[in-house]
């Protein structure tokens, strides 16, 4: 299971499934591709269910709002493994603050499941020369757990 922030105003607040039709979107996609997976085999949600007007970083009342609905998600899906992507779903998942890059690959124990935490993809995006290769060696881990 990976989770998000939030719906893109340019693509899932569109469609309706995370990560589709903005850049993030499909650099997350082309990650998955490049270790065998399409976004169809696993379960991709976000904290929040609607898109912060101005695509903005959501609000604690957003997010507290949408808690009920992530958690009847995590229950439903029953995951091994959330691969927490970015910032805000790092607090949110497990209370954590700080730099995304120094909790980075790390994994934390929750309620008996695993949590993987990765930077989100928009943040990928901005600079790909300098984090694209770490990126990549990251969903080839996220990929062995989840086989291993």
């Amino acid at each position: 299971m990976f989770i998000g922030e939030a719906p893109g105003m340019h693509g899932c607040d569109i469609t309706g499934i995370p990560f589709t039709l903005d850049k993030s979107g499909e650099y997350f996609q082309s990650m998955l591709k490049s270790v065998g997976w399409v976004k169809e085999q696993v379960y991709v949600t976000n904290i929040v269910k609607c898109c912060p007007a101005g695509n903005r970083t959501p609000t604690i009342y957003e997010i507290t709002s949408c808690n009920k609905f992530l958690a009847y998600e995590i229950a439903k899906v029953d995951p091994k493994y959330i691969i927490v992507m970015g910032k805000p779903a790092m607090k949110v998942l497990l209370d954590k603050e700080g730099s995304i890059i120094n909790l980075w690959d790390k994994i934390f124990e929750k309620d008996c499941r695993k949590y993987y935490v990765l930077p989100h993809p928009a943040f990928i995006v901005r600079d790909k020369k300098h984090w694209e290769s770490y990126y990549l060696k990251s969903f080839i881990k996220i990929r062995g757990l989840v086989n291993g």
